[in-house]
């Protein structure tokens, strides 16, 4: 034996299968298969994921929004508030200078009555 020979009795000769065709394609066609569904499920934890972080998102936003129509809805009210204040104390106002013309009205009636006696009595006297 040569020196060659000797150092290929050192390894361990693999019997390597021999496939057909029909076998290679069907090995390619699991391999496509089983890559496809990892990437279906990666797509869908992603698709999962970013629903996620969108629904998150549009939640703060609700959350936020509605505190800013909190605060609108106090200021009107506070607003609103003011408005009848003001609204009352002038109705207030009106009532008492209507009062008054009442009594202005009811004191000149009484005057008119007097001037119209004294009138009637000059007329009588005359």
């Amino acid at each position: 034996m040569d020196a060659k020979q000797e150092r290929l009795d050192d390894y361990e000769l693999i019997d390597v299968p021999q496939w057909s065709q029909d076998q290679l394609d069907k090995m390619v066609r699991e391999a496509r298969a089983s890559l496809a569904k990892e990437l279906q499920i990666e797509f869908q934890a992603k698709t999962d994921q970013i629903k996620a972080t969108h629904e998150r998102v549009l939640n703060s936003k609700v959350i936020d929004l509605k505190s800013q129509h909190e605060v609108k809805i106090h200021e009107i009210n506070r607003i609103h508030d003011k408005d009848v204040a003001t609204l009352k104390a002038q109705v207030a106002t009106l009532v008492k200078e209507q009062e008054g013309l009442k009594k202005q009205l009811a004191a000149s009636k009484e005057a008119y009555k007097r001037i119209e006696n004294r009138l009637a009595n000059e007329f009588i006297k005359n």
